[in-house]
């Protein structure tokens, strides 16, 4: 233990024992001053020439006490097999990386942190970053002398035992190949000016630099002389290739991207094979081929063939047709399941008399399938028939008259027969009914559904000492859609017009009139004025969910109508952090609205295999905005710090040690899971668009090692990178869509891909157009330009929409809504049958009078409030301005002024522009007594909801932030207590907001003008001048200075105040509240003993003198 000065300067000398096999001294000056200092290391030893240097940094961090930190802000790790040199841009000091100890590099100067690579003699390659972790690229280093380019994939990784400091550099070859067969093999690159082999043993990893530019190999067997097909190396596949003997041999490429490409050679096993080709036709000889290539397959009658392709670098499409006819090919669709018919012609021999012969093996075979097969339903011929094409109609060849042309149908099946996928043609209607049976839909014996008005999750923590409300996660619905039909056609009803019937709808009317100007009649859903007209109600729930079970196949659907994330910190610059952005009024008008996440799913069971079979994956995910400030942030990570369990730096540096040791086959080894075979799977592209502001919030002291390397990662992201970008607006993020057709592998690879296909597209944006920094971009990647559009790859998801697999399902579906009310009136063109029974209204569910009496009744909340402030809560003045003040926020997008406490006002001034522009209409419905309206709230919050969904530039959030009582803990929402809160928030623009803590508060009259707050240390009377305008506060009292509990006299309640400084002779000892309903002034007179009550328990009790 040493006890050091550090107001003085300290020389510090550091020693290396062994570094490259070299003993290595340094030192520094530990000043007051010294924060970053780049430390050079020397030896006396031989360093080859200058090419092994050392540099070392350090940081130095005052807190309670001094923390040296020493480290490499790079290690470099070679595992190229190349002797590799290293060096920084503008510099000539060279680095040396030829063996598997990592390099430690540091740049020594303050310059563009790029740096230069070259392999054996090569030239330097182009400069470089290495600072965009996450991401990999390609460096290209030329040799002219060897007339061949290095392709070097550089991957970029944060330290795990100190993100902040250390990045882990790693040098990959691009491409690995690997054997992991039993046979020994040789493999080369296509390439006309050489011919050379290179051996593989099994189980042997090696690295691979090819000399040209086609990226091609050709495969054998070291003790054959047949060489299989060229393949590429470049793309991701998996092939059978033909090799001697009959035999074959898999060869699997993955990786790309932020990965080197694996070239795996494998044995052949079942189901490897793209497709076998089955003919049981009885005289038809059948052709295959591969699209655009001239060579053919020809299989006789009652011949089975496993087929691979011919060119594994060309289109992969397997066409086929009848031996020796020249029409158009047929397209076979071996990728999914599938069936159906081709009318072909012909030319055959005649059939001569000859002698009785033995039975042949072809009609014994077609024998056998005939007894097998069963009698076929009469119901459906198959999924498409087409006619002969005129070519064969012009060809009149010169046929002698032993032929005769007839005219076939030609059945055809694609199913799976284990893990091989079959491709079956025959002439035999039953032959084909029975295949059919293997793939054709079945009746459910189960349906499910599932609907959810809304989901709210609330986040709550301590902030200086008192429990707040932290954030609000929200599924919510839309607002019931009312549209009439004009002219065979449905149109939406305006916006008051249908907040003013629903409202009528919701008490349970059969019919109702607004004067004589609007006549509606529930029972049979019509309008008879102003004009005669259908009515529908439309109304999606937050939550749709549709699950179908059979015996081989179960499937699901999900919607999830609106998702929200909410900022409730009243200091918030975004309210609202995440929420879909709006669809266009053009689309809305056309197609109506779209889910914000929608998911659907078909999966078959075979019994026959372990693989699982997924038909159909399609999901799609609109367009989200993303509005955050770094105190948000801030605080959800104090709430989830606790959580984080602790790592000690000495287990999580091994991982860092590890990668030093990882040999190539880490790279290239395959899970033994099971396969999952995925006949078609498609997910919508990402798109977001971010905006973020660092509000001056800043982290507690930490030391250089948190609690683990999430913790870390954290700290390093805000500490390190954010500082610089003060403000980011409207960033655009967005990525390509993921589609994949007939694909088996396991399930982990699956996750992965899919994985790397979006984050290798999400990172290297982030750094760029967020971080501002440069990355080395991969020349085999899949998208190169992300900012100028992604053309054929890209996608708006709005208007995109997954279809159903069947009309039955979707007539079962609309009619599940019907029974659950989402749907009521005439279901526009449904044609299902299913559809229409259930519109019948005897159908249709209806509840009991009491019934709906009892659960109106269970629906609403035990309050303590007085009926007064009840009904005061209902009203526009009250309810409306108050109770939804903060609800509506415009779109903030491009002209958001940012500020420390401005959410307040910029909520208010929402709610106000909504009724002055769009609510203008629904704001009279509203205050007019002879609208009718009994609860303002219900009916103008189901207004505002419309509008947003009608397309209105506006953005709402689910409620008011909750109020938390330190004293009671947390209980069930209060729309009234939050209301408070808002006031108190509000009020001389959140000056008591940071100090203070709601109590109770009480409006003094309908028009919602004064209020009197009370709070947990004053007591406010509070008044507003017009309907929108700002709180101020007319007078306010400590509690402290209430002399006793207020007293009622007649239509006041009176303080007794203490006079001190704060208060003058001239406004006396008394403040009065004055108030036409005494029922709230008794009210407000027990909260306010209360208070007094709770404001005593920490204060020590008087001692008179005679005691």
């Amino acid at each position: 233990m040493y006890n050091l000065n550090l107001l003085k300067n300290h020389k510090v000398t550091i020693n290396v024992p062994s570094y490259l096999g070299i003993c290595w001294t340094g030192s520094f000056n530990l000043s007051p001053e010294v924060e970053e200092k780049v430390i050079g290391m020397a030896t006396e030893q031989e360093t080859e020439g200058g090419n092994k240097q050392l540099g070392l940094s350090i940081r130095v961090e005052r807190h309670e006490t001094c923390e040296v930190l020493l480290y490499a802000p790079y290690w470099i790790i070679n595992k190229t097999g190349l002797p590799l040199q290293l060096r920084a841009s503008l510099t000539d000091v060279v680095y040396e990386a030829q063996s598997e100890e990592p390099l430690l590099f540091c740049f020594r100067k303050q310059r563009k942190p790029c740096v230069r690579l070259r392999a054996y003699h090569s030239s330097w390659s182009s400069a470089f970053s290495m600072d965009a972790f996450g991401t990999s690229g390609l460096v290209i280093c030329k040799d002219r002398e060897r007339k061949r380019k290095y392709r070097i994939l550089l991957k970029s990784d944060l330290s795990e035992v100190c993100p902040q400091t250390t990045k882990i550099v790693t040098l990959l070859p691009n491409l690995i190949i690997s054997n992991e067969s039993k046979r020994p093999l040789r493999f080369m690159e296509e390439n006309e000016k050489a011919d050379l082999w290179i051996d593989l043993l099994p189980s042997q990893t090696m690295a691979f630099w090819p000399e040209t530019e086609r990226m091609f190999l050709l495969v054998k067997y070291r003790d054959s002389k047949v060489v299989s097909q060229h393949f590429p190396v470049t793309s991701t596949h998996e092939t059978v290739l033909r090799m001697d003997k009959g035999g074959a041999l898999c060869v699997k490429v993955t990786g790309g991207g932020n990965r080197p490409f694996s070239v795996v050679f494998s044995t052949y096993t079942t189901g490897d094979a793209p497709v076998r080709v089955d003919n049981l036709c009885e005289d038809l000889f059948l052709k295959v081929h591969q699209q655009h290539l001239g060579q053919v397959a020809l299989l006789s009658p009652y011949q089975s063939m496993l087929y691979t392709w011919d060119d594994p670098c060309k289109e992969r499409s397997l066409l086929w047709n009848v031996y020796n006819k020249k029409c158009k090919d047929y397209i076979a669709e071996i990728w999914k399941d599938g069936y159906g018919q081709e009318r072909v012609s012909f030319h055959m021999v005649k059939k001569q008399q000859s002698t009785p012969q033995m039975p042949t093996v072809t009609s014994k075979l077609s024998a056998s399938f005939k007894r097998f097969s069963t009698v076929p339903s009469t119901s459906g011929q198959g999924s498409s028939s087409s006619e002969d094409s005129e070519s064969d109609e012009q060809q009149k060849p010169q046929l002698t008259k032993k032929t005769r042309k007839d005219k076939v149908i030609v059945y055809w099946v694609s199913y799976l027969e284990g893990p091989q996928r079959v491709l079956m043609f025959t002439q035999d209607e039953r032959i084909a009914y029975k295949a059919r049976l293997r793939i054709d839909a079945e009746k459910s014996y189960l349906e499910l559904f599932f609907s959810a008005k809304g989901l709210g999750l609330s986040l709550s923590n301590k902030i200086n000492g008192c429990l707040h409300e932290l954030a609000y996660f929200s599924l919510r619905d839309s607002a019931p859609i009312w549209e009439v039909s004009v002219a065979h056609r449905w149109k939406p009803l305006t916006l008051e017009l249908a907040a003013w019937i629903e409202d009528r709808w919701k008490q349970d009317l059969k019919k109702a009139q607004m004067k004589e100007l609007v006549h509606v009649d529930f029972e049979k859903m019509h309008m008879t004025k102003p004009f005669y007209g259908e009515l529908r109600r439309r109304w999606v729930p937050a939550v749709w969910v549709q699950y179908r079970k059979s015996v081989n196949y179960s499937c699901l659907h999900l919607k999830i109508h609106l998702l929200q994330l909410e900022n409730q910190l009243h200091t918030a610059v975004f309210p609202i952090v995440i929420h879909p952005k709006h669809v266009p009024k053009s689309l809305l008008r056309k197609c109506g609205g779209r889910p914000c996440l929608e998911l659907s799913i078909l999966k078959k069971y075979q019994n026959s295999q372990s693989e699982d079979v997924y038909k159909s994956i399609k999901l799609l995910v609109q367009e989200f905005i993303i509005q955050v400030d770094k105190s948000f942030i801030l605080q959800l990570y104090n709430l989830y710090s606790p959580w984080i369990c602790e790592v000690k730096p000495s287990v999580r540096i091994r991982s860092d040690i590890s990668a030093l040791h990882l040999p190539l086959s880490t790279w290239t080894k395959t899970t033994n899971e099971s396969k999952v075979y995925i006949e078609h799977i498609h997910l919508s592209p990402i798109t977001f668009q971010i905006s973020f502001l660092t509000n001056g919030s800043t982290l507690p002291a930490n030391h250089f090692y948190g609690k683990s390397y999430k913790d870390d990662l954290f700290l390093y992201f805000f500490e390190s990178l954010t500082p610089t970008h003060m403000e980011i607006k409207g960033l655009n993020l967005r990525t390509t869509y993921f589609e994949r057709k007939g694909i088996i592998d396991s399930r982990q690879s699956h996750w992965a891909e899919v994985l790397t296909h979006y984050t290798s597209q999400l990172i290297p944006q982030l750094h760029v157009m967020m971080f501002g920094l440069d990355i080395l971009s991969n020349p085999y990647s899949l998208v190169t330009d992300f900012t100028d559009g992604l053309g054929d790859l890209f996608y708006e998801p709005s208007f995109y929409q997954i279809e159903s697999a069947e009309e039955y399902s979707e007539g079962l579906s609309i009619g599940a809504q019907i029974l659950m009310g989402h749907v009521r009136g005439t279901t526009g063109n449904s044609s299902s049958l299913i559809t229409t029974g259930i519109t019948d209204s005897s159908v249709i569910m209806h509840l009991d009078d009491d019934l709906k009496k009892k659960r109106k009744l269970c629906l609403q909340p035990n309050s303590e409030l007085p009926n007064v402030l009840l009904a005061f809560s209902r009203t526009f003045e009250v309810g409306i301005a108050l109770g939804m003040s903060g609800i509506i926020i415009k779109q903030q997008i491009g002209h958001q002024h940012y500020g420390s406490t401005s959410t307040g006002t910029q909520q208010h001034d929402g709610i106000e522009l909504f009724f002055r522009s769009i609510g203008k209409g629904l704001m009279g419905l509203l205050t007019k007594p002879s609208g009718g309206v009994v609860d303002c709230i219900a009916m103008a919050s189901d207004g505002i909801k419309r509008a947003s969904e009608m397309g209105e530039e506006i953005i709402l959030r689910t409620r008011q932030p909750r109020h938390m009582d330190q004293y009671l803990g947390v209980r069930p929402y209060s729309p009234y207590e939050a209301a408070g809160k808002q006031l108190l928030n509000l009020m001389n623009k959140g000056h008591y907001s940071d100090t203070d803590t709601y109590w109770a508060h009480a409006p003094l009259g309908l028009d919602g003008k004064t209020y009197v707050l009370v709070t947990i240390h004053h007591v406010f009377l509070v008044e507003k001048c017009r309907l929108w305008g700002s709180w101020e506060v007319e007078w306010g009292v400590r509690v402290d200075d209430i002399m006793s509990v207020p007293t009622l006299s007649d239509n006041s309640l009176v303080f007794k105040v203490r006079q001190d400084e704060a208060f003058t002779y001239l406004t006396g000892n008394e403040r009065t509240v004055t108030c036409s309903d005494k029922t709230v002034l008794q009210w407000l007179q027990k909260r306010i003993e209360a208070v007094m009550i709770v404001n005593m328990e920490d204060k020590p009790c008087p001692v008179t003198a005679g005691s």
